[in-house]
């Protein structure tokens, strides 16, 4: 098993390989949101973030948020679908508003929002994608096994089986 689970678990680049090959077999039934949701002290804190933002490179924004603004934000990165979270649901899907879920941070808010039919990139849906890597593997395997052993089965002792 190890040839088949290791190797497709650790094979970064065959994953991501199989992905792009197969993107259309981890389109989602819901539609997802992706973005950076952030829980604000005030809705100065907010502001002030929202403007910070904007002046950040988007490969670094969420720990130089964490950082610059420790103590006033909660910062999660979120890939969440529709009907996952009230809060997401009111900001990124017009759902009714909702109180915040931590009371010290009442407001809240999304940056770099993005709405998604199906996975953006493979780490979107990576115990999916190694999964059915693996299956791929698994299957490949069995089938040089049958081409190399071949089953006999022996009647006698099936039948005594049955018997049992």
């Amino acid at each position: 098993m190890k040839k088949v689970w290791d190797r497709a678990s650790k094979d970064t680049e065959g994953l991501n390989q199989y992905f792009k090959t197969h993107k259309k077999d981890f389109a989602w039934k819901e539609p997802h949101v992706k973005g950076i949701f952030i829980h604000a002290a005030n809705d100065s804190v907010a502001e002030v973030v929202k403007t910070r933002a904007k002046e950040l490179n988007p490969q670094i924004l969420s720990d130089s948020i964490r950082k610059e603004f420790k103590g006033k934000v909660v910062i999660e990165n979120i890939l969440i679908s529709k009907g996952g979270n009230p809060m997401v649901d009111h900001v990124a899907f017009g759902g009714p508003k909702v109180e915040s879920s931590l009371a010290n941070y009442p407001v809240y808010f999304m940056l770099n929002a993005r709405i998604l039919n199906e996975p953006e990139e493979m780490s979107d849906v990576k115990g999916l994608v190694t999964s059915a890597y693996q299956n791929e593997f698994q299957d490949a395997w069995e089938q040089e096994l049958r081409r190399k052993y071949k089953v006999k089965v022996d009647e006698k002792v099936l039948k005594s089986v049955k018997r049992k």
